[in-house]
């Protein structure tokens, strides 16, 4: 089992996805994508560590 995605936001507008969450207009997660700088190393998936 999959959970819905509702919609992706960029960090810089978590306020937006705040707000639509309040609004009770999703059906789904929203999920906010952080944006890596440093493209010298791989993205590792699920993991915040460096």
């Amino acid at each position: 089992m999959r959970p819905h995605i509702e919609a992706t936001f960029p960090l810089a507008k978590a306020t937006e996805a705040h707000t639509l969450l309040e609004n009770g207009q999703t059906a789904g997660k929203i999920v906010l994508v952080v944006e890596h700088r440093n493209t010298d190393r791989p993205h590792r998936r699920g993991c915040s560590l460096p």
